[in-house]
């Protein structure tokens, strides 16, 4: 649903690399016209630097966090990534990585679509949104939107998967954005 409203404003006119596609689900309600799927590193594509007009960047955004219980080698393993451990850390760095890439290979005036969210890793909120608008800045990119998808959701669950009480200590995210760049 996110990528049918940025077409509607025109953010996918041309052609459109999808750096990150994984299993394609991002694109079960919108598909461009002229759509390229990367298979590879996304990090380090070997693509000539400014040669793509629109990018769109849906990096693994969820941490394991720090529990053998995680629910995410899945969601891991559609980018290849295996087990990648430490909780945010180092997937925000792998993250930062991509859109070094990313940048490096956007088009001048071109649009760079990243998806990510905000939550909560061992009881402290990880301000992911924020970061990756600044970064963005910092690479010399240009915030010019945003789409917010509510994933639904609700409180968080009362235990443990090992029956441990569980104490909620921020409100738990039920969205993920989607922030439009340009170059």
């Amino acid at each position: 649903m996110l990528l049918a409203a940025a077409a509607r404003l025109g953010y996918l006119e041309g052609p459109v690399l999808d750096l990150t596609h994984g299993r394609g689900s991002w694109w079960t309600v919108y598909t461009p016209h002229e759509l390229i799927i990367f298979e590879g590193d996304f990090t380090d594509t070997g693509m000539v630097g400014g040669c793509a007009p629109i990018i769109c960047y849906d990096p693994p955004y969820i941490s394991t966090g720090n529990r053998g219980t995680s629910t995410t080698p899945d969601f891991y393993a559609r980018y290849g990534l295996g087990e990648l451990k430490g909780g945010w850390r180092p997937l925000r760095q792998l993250m930062s990585d991509g859109l070094d890439e990313a940048t490096r290979i956007l088009a001048p005036g071109g649009h760079l679509l990243m998806k990510c969210m905000n939550y909560v890793e061992g009881g402290h909120r990880v301000w992911n949104v924020p970061y990756f608008v600044h970064y963005g800045q910092e690479l010399g990119l240009r915030l010019v939107d945003e789409f917010i998808h509510l994933s639904g959701g609700g409180p968080q669950v009362m235990t443990n998967l090992d029956g441990s009480p569980r104490q909620q200590q921020h409100t738990r995210q039920v969205h993920s954005n989607l922030l439009v760049f340009t170059k």
